[in-house]
């Protein structure tokens, strides 16, 4: 979403963004460096805001994401599904969640 925003606010401020999660640090080296005039200081504020808030929500899914693989590694169950071709960590924790260890089944 954030990535999508910052193209679409660069779009108004007449400047083009480049695509992809990957070249969000050219638009930080941008508003990074106060002698580009390229971003009004307004501009300039509010891409500041939203560049933290996408470093507290890369934070967050950091540590859900080493939650759910230390939960993982501790279940048999969850182990047994990310054998099955195209199930992942994330699948397979999902599915243990909703099903449990499948043992309602035939």
């Amino acid at each position: 979403m954030f990535i999508n925003a910052r193209r679409g606010h660069c779009s108004e401020l007449m400047m083009v963004a480049s695509q992809g999660a990957s070249r969000v640090k050219d638009l930080l080296a941008i508003r990074n460096d106060p002698e580009d005039a390229r971003l009004p200081s307004m501009a300039r504020e509010a891409l500041g805001t939203l560049i933290a808030q996408l470093g507290t929500v890369k934070e967050a899914i950091r540590q859900w994401e080493s939650k759910l693989q230390a939960w993982h590694r501790s279940q048999q169950v969850s182990q047994r599904f990310t054998t099955i071709p195209g199930v992942s960590v994330i699948s397979a924790t999902a599915l243990v969640a909703t099903i449990g260890d499948g043992s309602q089944f035939k």
